[in-house]
């Protein structure tokens, strides 16, 4: 009976491969869980699982909201062990992965400012750590069919955060960013909640 290999991480198969992993599971995995989800949103946009609050641990949320919540904080659960697990990545970059979370953390629960700093500046961090995820996938893909990863690579930097940073600040979605500058009405600090009013003000 003939024997069939598999393709694994940095086997020749692989190398010589246009997927990532295997043609299922890039499909499946990376490619089109994208197109799935924006049908999906298309789908439930006028319905009540998307646009009916109700009250969840004295928040108001909707189920949509609660279901993708639950699933990002189990994604970014799950890549926290795979990236800090993982001893050869880890070991790239020691300083960044192991002493820059402790300091960042020990300075969090010290300061009421960081805290709430570090809150904010995450949901607009969030918009350019997607849109470099789109430009990695996009990179890597162009290295596998065959051309130089390094030529163009700055200009696709710049279209991949159009594309993606563009329509988040200049869309519906842009008030869902700006106004977390309120958190900053605990600390009585106008400047920073003032960004919120001006925003909305100019959105137009």
């Amino acid at each position: 009976m003939a024997k069939h290999k598999v393709a694994t991480a940095g086997s020749p198969a692989q190398a010589n491969s246009e997927y990532i992993v295997g043609a299922a599971y890039d499909y499946t995995l990376f490619l089109l869980p994208p197109t799935f989800a924006l049908c999906l949103g298309i789908l439930i946009s006028d319905s009540g699982f998307a646009n009916t609050d109700f009250r969840f641990y004295d928040h108001d949320v909707t189920w949509a909201g609660l279901l993708i919540g639950i699933i990002i904080h189990a994604h970014l659960f799950a890549v926290f062990f795979r990236s800090h697990g993982n001893r050869a990545i880890r070991s790239l970059h020691p300083f960044r992965f192991l002493l820059v979370p402790i300091v960042l953390y020990l300075a969090m629960v010290s300061s009421v400012w960081v805290l709430i700093s570090v809150s904010v500046l995450a949901t607009f961090w969030d918009v350019y750590h997607s849109a470099l995820q789109t430009f990695g996938f996009a990179r890597i893909y162009d290295h596998k069919a065959g051309n130089d990863p390094l030529v163009g690579r700055r200009l696709d930097w710049y279209l991949n955060q159009l594309l993606y940073v563009g329509p988040t600040l200049a869309g519906a979605t842009m008030m869902d960013h700006v106004e977390d500058f309120l958190e900053y009405e605990e600390l009585g600090a106008t400047f920073f909640t003032s960004i919120s009013g001006f925003m909305q003000t100019n959105q137009g």
